[in-house]
Formats: structure tokens, C-alpha cells, sequence
């Protein structure tokens, strides 16, 4: 598919039609969704430490990929706030690829299993190609992809490479901005070593220290059964964990709903959704 597409844009240029004109929004999407799945082809395993900066806590965060599973550890390097956690506090998320385990020292190990619902696969319903803009001086195409009602990305993709430079994310009620930078090519693929976030919440930003790419990892990692030293999550925090994403769920559920027209199963499962608030 990639290689049609630049091959095609070649003729258009040798023909004295401007790439501009040619290019359409699900084009340059589909092609930035090439380049990440050539990412996860080319590094089938990955060891990714980098230090995250949030307000006055850093965090080091140490990211173990093997196919489809993952393990991150984060240890605590600076707290404004004992309550928020003490110096040296470890945490652990595993996903096994059937749940993901959290191991904490303020809730306990937790499991959950995975949701079925696609929704880190999911495709937008249209896009469209805005324009061309330079971002931190990287020439970029600049696209908008729209999903649920109220839900929508704008995206700017490299020109060269397809990587993703620039994201605004808003969910229908807050927004998002994440900006990369610092690009690197590793084992053919581009991976940025500086990343922002930008929220209502702050800013964080993650500055890369070490990527390996397809070193060896035992398997060891990723099973729950290994991690020692975490006791059970208190009842009443599972059961808490658990009603927010049943929540989450149905909210994404009534998105759907309303999208595809169907709004008295939408109105009835809002209406579920607020007696469970209640506790009904």
C-alpha cells in the first residue's frame, strides 16, 4: 500500500499536478497506521526506559514488550506528596494478554480482564486532509479524524516518514496535545525521544533514556504468578475499579448508540448507567 501511494505521488510530480491536490485525509492516515504497524513488526520485543516529569514528581518508567504483552515498572523518584506516594515506591501493570494485573503499594494487586470491545483498534468514520504545516520544523500534513459524536483527532504527520509529530485528542468534553520530538531512527523504524502532554490536568513530559530493540526477555516477566510482595487489593477498591469501567463501557456503548441512530437504546442505557450512579 505504501509503495503505491509513493509511487503515485512521483507520477503525479513528474506530471506537473500538485501532491497537495492528490492527497485526501484517509490517505495520509492509512499511511501513518502502516508505518506503526511496521513498528511493532520490526520489534517484536522492546526495552524502552525513559524519565516522566509531571509538576514536582519524576517518575522513571520501564517499558518490556514481547509481541502482544507488556510490562511496565515505574518507580518514584520525586513526590511533592507523601500521599500520592513515598520515594522509591514501585508499581507494576502487567498485560498477559488475556488481563492486566496492577501491583501497587497503595491498592494492592488488582486484575482485570481485557476489554473485548476494539477500542484501541478502532477507525474513525472520516478524515480529512486540512493542509500542510511545519511543526517544531518538520513539514507535516495536517489531518482531522472524526469518531463518535464529539469525538475527533487532529493529527500532523511527517512528510518523510509518516511519523505522528503532533496530536490534539478531544473526547467531546476535554483535550489532549501531545508533541514529539527528538526523532531517531532505530532498526529501520522512527521513535521520538522526547514526548509532551498536555492536559487539563498539567503537563507532563517524557524524555527517552535507553531503547533496545529485540533483545531477549524471558517470558518470566510478563506472568502475574512471578511478582512477589504486593498483597490483594482491599474488596471495596476492586469493586470500585470495576464500576468505573463498567462505566466507561457503557458511556462508549451510548456513543455508538446515538451515532448510529439508534436513541431510545441509547436514552435506556443512560438511564441505567445514572441508577448504578445511584446505587440502585
Amino acid at each position: 500500500m505504501f509503495k503505491r501511494v509513493t509511487r503515485y505521488g512521483m507520477i503525479l510530480m513528474l506530471m506537473g499536478v500538485s501532491t497537495a491536490y492528490a492527497l485526501n485525509g484517509m490517505d495520509v492516515f492509512a499511511r501513518h497506521e502502516t508505518q506503526e504497524k511496521k513498528k511493532d513488526l520490526l520489534a517484536n520485543t522492546l526495552v524502552l526506559v525513559q524519565t516522566m516529569t509531571d509538576a514536582n514528581m519524576e517518575t522513571q518508567v520501564t517499558l518490556y514488550k514481547k509481541g502482544k504483552k507488556s510490562r511496565i515498572e515505574t518507580i518514584l523518584k520525586k513526590s511533592p506528596n507523601p500521599m500520592v506516594g513515598e520515594v522509591g515506591m514501585k508499581t507494576i501493570i502487567i498485560d498477559d494478554g488475556k488481563s492486566t494485573w496492577v501491583f501497587s503499594p497503595l491498592t494492592g494487586k488488582m486484575e482485570e480482564p481485557n476489554s473485548q470491545d476494539g477500542e484501541e483498534n478502532k477507525k474513525p468514520r472520516e478524515v480529512e486532509y486540512i493542509s500542510k504545516e511545519t511543526v517544531s520544523g518538520i513539514e507535516c500534513y495536517k489531518i482531522k479524524a472524526i469518531y463518535n459524536e464529539g469525538e475527533y483527532e487532529v493529527l500532523w504527520i511527517d512528510i518523510r516518514n509518516d511519523a505522528l509529530v503532533k496530536k490534539e485528542y478531544f473526547d467531546g468534553e476535554e483535550k489532549e496535545i501531545i508533541i514529539n520530538s527528538d526523532f531517531k531512527t532505530t532498526k529501520g523504524f522512527v521513535f521520538p525521544w522526547q514526548m509532551r502532554v498536555e492536559s487539563e490536568g498539567g503537563v507532563q513530559k517524557m524524555v527517552v533514556n535507553s531503547l533496545k530493540v529485540n533483545p531477549s526477555i524471558p517470558d518470566s516477566l510478563f506472568d502475574p504468578g512471578q511478582v512477589k510482595g504486593y498483597d490483594d487489593a482491599a474488596p471495596d477498591t476492586q469493586e470500585a475499579m470495576q464500576q468505573a469501567d463498567k462505566m466507561m463501557d457503557m458511556i462508549t456503548e451510548i456513543q455508538r448508540l446515538y451515532q448510529n441512530g439508534e436513541t431510545k437504546k441509547a436514552e435506556a442505557l443512560e438511564k441505567k448507567m445514572q441508577q448504578m450512579m445511584q446505587g440502585n
